[in-house]
């Protein structure tokens, strides 16, 4: 098995999974353990739900754009949404 320590969270699905990646090949078991900060604790739910519900782990990233990003677009949808239905 292989362990790898990230001391810094991914902020693209890209980046967070050609980290962890490295840790299960070949149908080997791997863990991975990430240190995040408070900056970091959205993203860090993101990925723990994904998992949580068996979707991949991209579905909490965007490909071209940074989490943050994502989250922010998200939050105008929401606010949008909100508008609308008032």
């Amino acid at each position: 098995m292989i362990c790898l320590f990230q001391a810094d969270f991914a902020t693209s699905a890209v980046d967070f999974l050609h980290r962890v990646g490295r840790t299960a090949r070949a149908g080997q078991f791997g863990l991975v353990t990430s240190l995040y900060t408070e900056s970091n604790r959205d993203l860090v739910a993101a990925v723990c739900q994904a998992g949580d519900i068996g979707q991949p782990v991209e579905s909490a990233f965007s490909r071209k754009r940074s989490f943050r990003n994502k989250l922010k677009k998200r939050a105008a949808l929401d606010k949008v949404r909100d508008l609308s239905t008032a």
